[in-house]
């Protein structure tokens, strides 16, 4: 394959666009192209490289076809909040405006176990966009799904992650020693880059990266040491949260996929670790090394 030289960013969103969108702006040779909304208040520092797109909210195909003409690549940034159809219209139009590679918004992914598939309709929704762009292969058209888990230094900063930096609490799952993989979002960034790098090497596949693999209890133990506190240790039973989140869903309250995902990341066998199940973690191919969690951590304290 060629190189990929230009590059279309569609979003992004403010909690990991800005990362990538960095990243690739760092990377020689790349010119690169932001899609966004024309109601969104996003702003973007100028840069010799960069060339801003708005289009309507509603992403009209006529629009999104020639924004997305001439370009050789398209990283894809979504809200949550967007499903799946969103992202199959904006690879049709990828695929009509002949865009060689396409990174779908997956970034924060899991390996897409069947049984995690049945329980959390992200992770279906993750597994519709690569099952559509497989079927898009035979029209031209590649791709390379990126995985990285849980982003570290957004999730840490934020009580959902059952981290409270501030009241220094922790919330386990069961006995908190079930270890996932997760990423900075600085690392995320570069892998992005590094995918459209190696056009060869990751060609029609999912790539798993991450900064590190760890635990609740080993993340209490080195942000207890970075904080110089002894914080207090809440034990949930992941059954019955996950059955509670159930139930709130089956009501219509969004709030209980909160559960889903917790239970995917903070209990074992569900694919939030990348190297215990048969998936090739691609950080040495691409050229990205492994991240320190103690400096990490550290650096996440200091900031908060």
């Amino acid at each position: 394959m060629s190189p990929l030289r230009n590059i279309a960013i569609i979003g992004p969103t403010p909690t990991l666009g800005s990362y990538i969108l960095n990243s690739l702006l760092r990377t020689p040779n790349f010119n690169i192209t932001i899609i966004t909304r024309s109601t969104s208040l996003s702003t973007f520092p100028p840069h010799p490289s960069q060339t801003i797109i708005k289009i309507p909210d509603t992403y009209p195909e006529p629009e999104l076809i020639a924004a997305l003409t001439n370009q050789d690549a398209l990283v894809i940034n979504l809200p949550v909040s967007l499903t799946a159809t969103t992202q199959l219209k904006i690879i049709d139009c990828a695929v009509k405006a002949g865009v060689k590679r396409i990174i779908p918004s997956d970034f924060a992914g899991c390996v897409p176990l069947e049984k995690t598939q049945e329980l959390d309709f992200m992770t279906r929704d993750n597994v519709t966009v690569v099952k559509y762009l497989k079927d898009k292969e035979r029209e031209g058209m590649t791709w390379s799904a990126i995985k990285c888990g849980l982003y570290i230094d957004y999730q840490l900063a934020v009580p959902w992650f059952c981290f409270d930096l501030k009241a220094q609490k922790v919330q386990f799952w069961d006995e908190g020693e079930a270890k996932f993989s997760t990423s900075t979002r600085e690392r995320i960034g570069d892998a992005v880059a590094a995918v459209l790098t190696h056009p060869q090497e990751t060609e029609n596949k999912i790539v798993y990266v991450n900064s590190f693999t760890t635990s609740q209890k080993q993340l209490l133990g080195v942000l207890e040491k970075a904080t110089g506190s002894k914080w207090e240790v809440e034990t949930v039973n992941s059954v019955d949260e996950v059955s509670a989140g159930k139930e709130m869903l089956s009501k219509g309250n969004m709030m209980g996929i909160g559960a889903i995902v917790k239970s995917i990341c903070f209990t074992e066998g569900w694919g939030a670790d990348f190297e215990a199940e048969d998936v090739e973690v691609m950080n040495e191919v691409l050229g990205l090394e492994k991240e320190n969690l103690e400096d990490v951590v550290r650096k996440i304290v200091e900031s908060f």
